[in-house]
């Protein structure tokens, strides 16, 4: 009977993280207009199953992500043509719009919330009840994820079926013995990581480096007879886990039914790929020569000496982890920092040229150690000095999985540093969900350790108080999740320097609550702005338009700060003295009105008028 209760205690707690989860998430969810939404709503989304619906295969390719997962889930915007209205540059009925991104977004959030009972399943078939609570509540309640979740984008999906992939197999690992079938599901997330986006490739990576993890750490907890019998079993089971993800990316990607190249596009040609998918082969060959002919006769070697050093390679990436939060923490507090992360963030794709190697490395952890919780911070930080400092390697399950994502964060890290992009929220949206779970999995241990949950008043209150200090977050920043950033960092940072588009819908409403707002004339560097606002706006830097119009009002950004400088600069330099010094108004406090995102001042949308600029 006892059983049973806990069983339903259990689901109501999940029951309830879900309506938490969709409650911030729906929250104004329509109220704002994202960078490159537009192209799904207007373009590839109602094009793909227009495709679908012709039975044209070839024209199913909408996107060079792909993406497809979007447009599935997505498709039930598409029931009620009447709720399309095309407002690429504005939109003179903002109802039918806002109906419209409520069909769309709703759609995408709804997964989301669906996906966390999944999510503690697969947890509970890792670990105990506690860890996998926590972790599920940290992730579902990480604002960083509930905001990218509200977003048209494949990047919404992504970290959902990226987790789920990493996770089923590991739980495959874990119960390999008995039982294979967690094989074919994490074979199926990969599929649809593939079809959503190509990056995802990554985790081909990630799953055959877990084979390793796994047996240096945990091979005493398996039944083996031999290194070359685990290696046979686990390689060929990794072969049919690429396989079986081809499979689901070819079944739900008609693109590929008509040309079958595409699948080489998707994987080893991909942008994950590009420059090393020849290594990766050569690594994989390998492996199975030396696994299937020389029964691991050149394996052996390297992995005994590993096993031998456990507890040093823990302390190893406990030192590394540690010494980079040291650094990070020094450059936020001191006055006069080593390196600028914001300029390295606001330009992810071309600022690896100027930057020193190690600060670009290093630049990556700022916005995944920042964007989680206090809460999650410390206990991380506790469980690398714990594993510091002591003498014998506790070689559980749970402390092995700790280790094994922080390595794999460290490689993701090296694999950007290869690529010479630098880890915006959105580009490493894929580790928040592994960085949550090794929250769990600490705060769990902690708590064991201390003995909190023997008397069960204590229990409840705690879980009540781990709640709260997740939630308040959430209140704290709603709408503007993505710009959530932890207490921890002074107000004079934020993390979002790549936005997309927050704050925009705020912003043009307070335009088009001022007298004659039709008539006025608008310069913004936000073009949502220019979705929702009912009068005259621009978003582009050419110097014709600023000499053609005189605009009553500017409205600028934090996040689009580098990219103004840089345009502003580029028409000086070519000797266009018409140019507006909007640069200039960033660093000005004598603004008309202001949206902070996040509830941090640092992060903003401004609006001036144009005696600021003139």
């Amino acid at each position: 009977m006892l059983k049973i209760s806990n069983k339903k205690l259990t689901a109501t707690f999940i029951l309830i993280l879900m309506f938490t989860q969709f409650s911030f998430g729906f929250y104004q969810i329509q109220k704002e207009a994202y960078v490159d939404e537009a192209l799904w709503l207007y373009s590839r989304i109602p094009k793909f199953w227009q495709n679908i619906g012709e039975m044209d295969w070839n024209g199913t390719r909408r996107s060079d992500k792909p993406g497809v997962t979007v447009m599935y889930t997505t498709g039930l915007g598409l029931l009620n043509k009447n709720n399309l209205i095309n407002c690429k540059k504005s939109c003179a009925d903002t109802q039918k719009l806002e109906k419209m991104l409520l069909g769309f977004r709703s759609s995408m959030l709804l997964l989301t919330a669906l996906f966390t009972p999944l999510l503690f399943i697969l947890l509970r078939k890792l670990f105990d009840k506690k860890t996998s609570l926590f972790s599920t509540s940290f992730i579902a309640l990480s604002p960083i994820l509930l905001g990218m979740s509200r977003i048209i984008n494949p990047d919404s999906l992504l970290w959902i079926f990226s987790t789920g992939t990493i996770l089923s197999y590991l739980v495959y690992l874990k119960k390999a013995v008995t039982n294979n079938k967690y094989l074919y599901f994490a074979g199926i997330f990969m599929g649809l990581a593939i079809a959503t986006k190509y990056v995802s490739n990554i985790l081909f990576i990630f799953v055959l480096i877990l084979i390793f993890l796994n047996y240096i750490f945990s091979r005493n907890k398996w039944l083996i007879s031999s290194t070359n019998n685990y290696f046979k079993k686990h390689l060929i089971a990794y072969i049919k886990f690429i396989a079986i993800s081809i499979a689901t990316f070819s079944l739900i990607y008609p693109a590929v039914w008509v040309k079958h190249s595409r699948i080489l596009k998707a994987t080893i040609f991909s942008e994950a790929f590009e420059g090393t998918w020849p290594y990766f082969l050569g690594i994989l060959l390998f492996l199975l020569t030396d696994t299937f002919l020389l029964k691991n006769y050149i394996l052996n070697i390297s992995i005994k000496w590993l096993i031998k050093y456990q507890l040093l390679f823990k302390k190893i990436i406990s030192i590394i982890f540690l010494g980079f939060i040291i650094i990070l923490f020094f450059n936020v507090l001191t006055k006069n920092p080593l390196f600028n992360l914001g300029n390295i963030l606001a330009s992810p794709k071309s600022s690896y040229g100027y930057s020193n190697h190690f600060f670009f490395y290093l630049t990556n952890f700022y916005p995944l150690l920042f964007g989680i919780s206090p809460l999650a911070f410390l206990i991380i930080i506790w469980k690398f000095l714990k594993t510091l400092f002591k003498k014998i390697n506790t070689n559980t399950f749970s402390d092995n999985i700790f280790f094994y994502f922080s390595f794999l964060i460290l490689l993701y890290y090296l694999a950007s540093l290869f690529a010479e992009v630098a880890g915006t929220i959105r580009y490493q949206i894929i580790l928040y969900p592994l960085v949550l779970i090794m929250a769990g999995i600490s705060l769990a241990e902690t708590i064991i350790e201390i003995k909190l949950f023997r008397n069960k008043i204590y229990k409840y209150f705690a879980y009540l108080i781990f709640l709260i200090f997740l939630i308040l977050p959430l209140y704290q920043t709603k709408p503007f999740y993505l710009s959530y950033a932890s207490k921890f960092l002074p107000q004079k940072y934020f993390l979002d320097h790549k936005d997309m588009g927050s704050g925009s819908y705020a912003v043009a409403q307070y335009l088009n609550s001022l007298p004659n707002a039709k008539n006025l004339n608008v310069w913004s560097d936000k073009k949502g702005v220019c979705t929702f606002f009912v009068g005259k706006c621009y978003s582009r830097f050419k110097v014709k338009k600023f000499k053609e119009n005189k605009f009553d009002y500017y409205v600028i950004s934090s996040g689009r700060k580098n990219l103004t400088w840089k345009k502003v600069d580029i028409n000086l330099r070519h000797s266009y003295p018409e140019m507006p010094r909007i640069d200039k108004l960033y660093s000005r406090n004598d603004y008309i009105h202001i949206v902070k995102l996040g509830n941090r001042y640092s992060s903003f949308v401004k609006i001036f008028t144009s005696e600021k600029v003139n």
